[in-house]
């Protein structure tokens, strides 16, 4: 699933552009919901697979451009731009949401459609953690 892909990478980047002692915090965060999204991508392949359906590893296109702008904005920004990159990484767990949402939608064999809806609610549950993080931000 693409979106798992862009996700653990565009919050290893994150993190990578959140390294002041201030903003440790955030970027702690950002690499455990990398972390996350990597374990989600390797849970649903699996289950995927149990199931005869074949997923990619590749990341979309769209998400490679987006994190390639929120790079040059950060440049331009300046690189400890923290309520940049929360805000980037909302809009992102708004798009899964969505992703989530349209697979769920579907006909899913039960196994694949538990571990599509327990991972939506993860990103829902980090989604409402992020909000919380900009909102916190002075």
């Amino acid at each position: 699933m693409e979106t798992l892909v862009d996700g653990q990478e565009g919050y290893s980047q994150a993190a990578d552009r959140l390294s002041g002692d201030d903003i440790i915090a955030l970027a702690s965060s950002c690499r455990k919901f990398s972390e996350q999204r990597q374990e989600f991508w390797s849970d649903l392949r699996t289950v995927a697979a149990e199931h005869g359906f074949e997923l990619s590893p590749q990341g979309s296109m769209l998400a490679t451009l987006h994190r390639g702008w929120l790079t040059l904005r950060d440049i331009a920004a300046g690189e400890n731009n923290p309520r940049g990159v929360l805000e980037a990484s909302l809009k992102g767990e708004e798009h899964a949401l969505m992703e989530y949402d349209a697979a769920l939608a579907q006909e899913l064999p039960a196994p694949v459609a538990r571990v599509v809806r327990d991972q939506r609610d993860a990103i829902d549950q980090a989604r409402i953690q992020i909000a919380t993080m900009l909102s916190d931000l002075p």
